[in-house]
This record gives structure tokens, C-alpha cells and sequence, in this order.
């Protein structure tokens, strides 16, 4: 934008407006000190409460979990924990021990209240992320669950390809949610979805997440900030027939699909051929 132009002006006013609020809203402060778009900002808005002590945070925190993205993650939330439990039945049917994969799992939240849905728990539940942050709370809430014994939480590079193949046992089960609208660069998610059909055992089922478009694309792009050390959160929209076509180049054919009632996330599954 033109320097001290009107619109300059009015987005340098609203990104000084969340900082200065951050000091009263836990919602604000979690995404400045985190990025906005953090493991620890998706697991705040999983867990749906106000929890500033200030009057004013709690007003803030109210109307901030209010916003359409955040009512979309959360019904995405409530899509893969309907969709894994189906495909995870589905392979049980089969006689199949079900081992379940993340490879950006963020608190792994998500995840986790998934599992607790299932009738009969997995065999194996591997979550991974980028962040030390966010692998120590991962850690701390399968440890709060009991599941110790299932599931395990470490460090990993969700779009290094030759990690992702080395993940032992193979996966069943698959899941990427959230990330790949956070990259523009198609290569970086061809390199993951090779890797997650390296890590996957055949006739698996990988579920993945796209965003087709969002109402506050502009205001994401312009006042808040991403989790790479607080550069803007600019966000690339992929068109469904995009995402789809990139899974299926990976060596998948699309089963499935879910989508919220305001057209922003999907949730769609392929199995591996």
C-alpha cells in the first residue's frame, strides 16, 4: 500500500489496536506472542472459552472466538474427529489395527478428542510438529489423557519428504489439517504428500483439510501475524479442484468430503492406491 496512504493508516491503527488489547485479552496475547495461526492459537480455539481475567479481555476473547474462521476451525475439528472415526471403523471391519498419523499436529487437541470417540482405540497414534512449544504441550495433554501407552508426540518437518518416509510403523490412518494453506509454494506440499504416501502402508487413508476461500482473507493478510517469526499471516487460497488434484498426483484417490456451512474448510479423505 502507498505510504500514509488512508488504508496505511488504517491497518497500522487495527494491528495497534491487538497489540495494545493483548494486554487484557489472553486470546490477543496468545496470538501476538505465538503468531496467530500457532498451535497454541488453534488450541484456544478448540477450547472455546474466555479465559482473560480482565472484563475487557473477556469481552474481547468473546467477540475474537465469535469470528466466522474461528466457528469454520471449529466445525473442521468436529469433521475429521466424524471422518476418523468412520475410516478408522472402516479399517477395524477389515481386521485391521488402526495406526494413526499427524504430521502438524499443533497441541494435538484435535487429535486426541478424536481417539477418545473411537469404539475401539488405535493401535499406534504418532503426532509430530515443528515446534518444541507445541510437541511440550502435545506431550502434557497425552499424558493428562492417560494414552501414553498408544500415542507418542516428537519433533518432525512436515514437508520433508525423506523424513516423512522413515516414520515407522507405517500409518493406516493419515492426517494433515491446517497447514497447507499456510504455504503458497505447490512444490513444498508435493514434497509432503510424497512423504505421507511413503509413510502410509497401501489402502490407507489420508484425511486432509484445504481452504477455498475466507471472508477475512484481507484482514488476516494485513494485521495479523503468522508464526514465522511475526511476518504477516498471508494465507493462499487453493480452489478445491487444486488441492484434490495435488493429493491425487501424490498416489491417492479422493473417497470423501466434508465442508462447514459457511464454504470456508473442507475436510476430505483418499486412500492410497
Amino acid at each position: 500500500m502507498p505510504k500514509h496512504s488512508v488504508k496505511d493508516w488504517f491497518w497500522k491503527l487495527t494491528k495497534g489496536n491487538l497489540k495494545l488489547g493483548s494486554r487484557w485479552s489472553e486470546a490477543l496475547k496468545i496470538g501476538e506472542d505465538t503468531g496467530y495461526d500457532s498451535g497454541s492459537t488453534l488450541d484456544f480455539v478448540y477450547r472455546n472459552q474466555t479465559e482473560s481475567q480482565h472484563l475487557l479481555g473477556k469481552v474481547i476473547d468473546h467477540q475474537y472466538l465469535n469470528a466466522i474462521g474461528w466457528k469454520g476451525i471449529r466445525v473442521r475439528k468436529q469433521h475429521i474427529e466424524q471422518l476418523l472415526a468412520k475410516y478408522a471403523k472402516r479399517l477395524q471391519d477389515d481386521q485391521q489395527s488402526v495406526k494413526i498419523l499427524d504430521i502438524a499436529a499443533g497441541h494435538g487437541r484435535y487429535i486426541l478428542d478424536a481417539i477418545a470417540q473411537l469404539k475401539t482405540p488405535p493401535s499406534s497414534a504418532l503426532l509430530r510438529d515443528y515446534s518444541d512449544l507445541n510437541v511440550a504441550a502435545g506431550e502434557l495433554l497425552i499424558e493428562q489423557r492417560g494414552l501414553e501407552k498408544i500415542a507418542k508426540f516428537e519433533l518432525g518437518d512436515a514437508f520433508n519428504r525423506d523424513e516423512l518416509a522413515a516414520i515407522e510403523p507405517k500409518a493406516n490412518l493419515a492426517v494433515v489439517s491446517g497447514l497447507y494453506e499456510l504455504f503458497a509454494d505447490n512444490d513444498a506440499l508435493r514434497q509432503s504428500l510424497q512423504g505421507l504416501n511413503l509413510a502410509m502402508e497401501q489402502g490407507g487413508y489420508l484425511i486432509y483439510t484445504g481452504q477455498i476461500w475466507h471472508p477475512q482473507q484481507e484482514f488476516i493478510a494485513r494485521a495479523l501475524t503468522s508464526h514465522r517469526e511475526g511476518q504477516a499471516w498471508v494465507m493462499r487460497l487453493r480452489s478445491q479442484a487444486e488441492m484434490d488434484a495435488l493429493v491425487e498426483q501424490a498416489g491417492f484417490s479422493k473417497v470423501d468430503q466434508c465442508i462447514d456451512e459457511f464454504g470456508i474448510f473442507t475436510v476430505s479423505v483418499a486412500k492410497k492406491l
